[in-house]
């Protein structure tokens, strides 16, 4: 049973980027599945009011003016009273600290991706096809055994079982994390192995990446990565 399995794709599930061998799906958290179905309801409540008031408009139209009448009538006749002004409440903020707990529950998830398709050339007049997904993301990712890695970034994070093989230059440390089951993206990746292909995702600046297994992390020299081996 692997470490980090990649969650099945559900209709729960937002589409981000799909292309060939590759698609990119995030998983929402509770809070923003319920903000979604509060818009997509608000959005058919307008087109029904909207609908209503279109087929009535003509109905409506003369008792609109007889009203408007009587409310300039009104208007003449109503005396002119001050407004009350609210009051301000001045409030001292020297010595509170910021809530960074807050910051963080208030701070909405943010990535992007691109891909790139070509072609590598190797010895003997020979050449090998690559699909490279390009990652930049605030949230968590999980990749599928069926891409490679490779770490082109700052402060990466990433939680991989002992059955992945490391290239290059890393360090260590014990503080394992187990993966989230919402608000994360998911990397789907096909087995284009048999094919002659391969399949890379680039890990960018300050990413947190939790690795299926049975792949290979290729770390660049500028990088700097830490691995949590589960």
């Amino acid at each position: 049973m692997a470490l980090f399995p990649v969650p099945r794709a559900t209709l729960e599930m937002y589409e981000i980027i799909s292309f060939g061998p590759v698609e990119v799906h995030y998983i929402p958290t509770e809070e923003e599945s319920r903000s979604h179905r509060k818009i997509v309801q608000l959005a058919s409540l307008q087109k029904t009011q909207s609908e209503r008031t279109s087929t009535s408009f003509s109905d409506g139209k003369s008792e609109s003016g007889k009203s408007e009448k009587n409310s300039a009538g009104a208007d003449r006749n109503a005396k002119l009273s001050s407004v009350p002004q609210p009051v301000q409440k001045k409030t001292s903020i020297i010595g509170k600290k910021p809530d960074e707990k807050a910051d963080r529950k208030s701070a909405k998830p943010r990535f992007a991706f691109q891909i790139a398709y070509g072609w590598e050339p190797l010895l003997c007049m020979s050449y090998q096809g690559y699909t490279r997904l390009i990652a930049q993301s605030n949230v968590p990712l999980c990749v599928s055994s069926t891409a490679n890695l490779i770490i082109d970034g700052q402060n990466i994070t990433i939680y991989a079982p002992r059955s992945v093989k490391v290239k290059g230059c890393y360090s260590v440390s014990a503080k394992l994390r187990s993966m989230p089951e919402k608000g994360l993206c998911v990397v789907y990746a096909m087995n284009m192995r048999r094919f002659g292909e391969s399949i890379e995702v680039v890990i960018t600046d300050g990413m947190t990446v939790f690795c299926e297994g049975r792949q290979r992390i290729t770390i660049l020299s500028s990088a700097t990565v830490t691995i949590i081996y589960g």
